[in-house]
């Protein structure tokens, strides 16, 4: 089962049936696509559907949580978080898009701090990964705002719409979460 995460300005819950109209109104932004691995463009009813079954079989298998990430309050749907876990290395890669209507007002960070801590704190896990083309500046400016910490540059790792991305990718140890947790409630 997924927990419900929140805070203030968030409420992170498990995908329904119903959010896919706004999924799909969401992702028809060329940019929205742009920054992610999988997402099509133009993006299809059929797709969303197709993506809603495989993420709820993934859920039942354990393999990969993803969270609607949605406004408090309206229970607005901006965007998704996902933490694909590897629990034979006690690991996991983090992936997320929010809508472009909602950019700039640090959902992404907000929503990645509490998939980040539940991964720490609930699951017990060791290590948590981003992985973010190159040209997404504001996807690594979210991530080092999570303490995440660039690991390596992979040149024409992904191919996106025909053309190769360069890729690096960042990484977080739970006792550098738990050491930076410790220093912001100090201070």
């Amino acid at each position: 089962m997924l927990p419900t995460l929140q805070s203030e300005p968030l409420i992170l819950r498990p995908f329904v049936q119903e959010d896919l109209p706004n999924i799909l109104v969401l992702v028809q932004d060329k940019d929205v696509a742009a920054t992610t691995l999988t997402i099509p463009y133009p993006c299809t009813e059929e797709a969303i559907n197709n993506w809603f079954r495989l993420q709820q079989q993934e859920l039942e298998e354990g393999k990969v949580l993803r969270w609607a990430v949605c406004l408090t309050g309206t229970n607005e749907l901006i965007g998704t978080m996902k933490l694909a876990t590897h629990p034979e290395y006690e690991s996991a890669e983090l992936g997320y898009w929010i809508g472009k209507p909602y950019w700039g007002n640090g959902y992404a960070s907000e929503a990645g701090y509490l998939v980040v801590d539940y991964a720490f704190r609930t699951l017990e896990l060791n290590r948590v990964e981003a992985h973010a083309m190159v040209e997404n500046i504001v996807s690594a400016k979210v991530l080092r705002k999570l303490g995440m910490r660039e690991e390596g540059y992979h040149p024409q790792l992904i191919k996106k719409w025909g053309e190769f991305k360069d890729v690096k990718t960042y990484g977080l140890l739970r006792e550098q979460w738990v050491a930076s947790q410790t220093k912001s409630t100090a201070s």
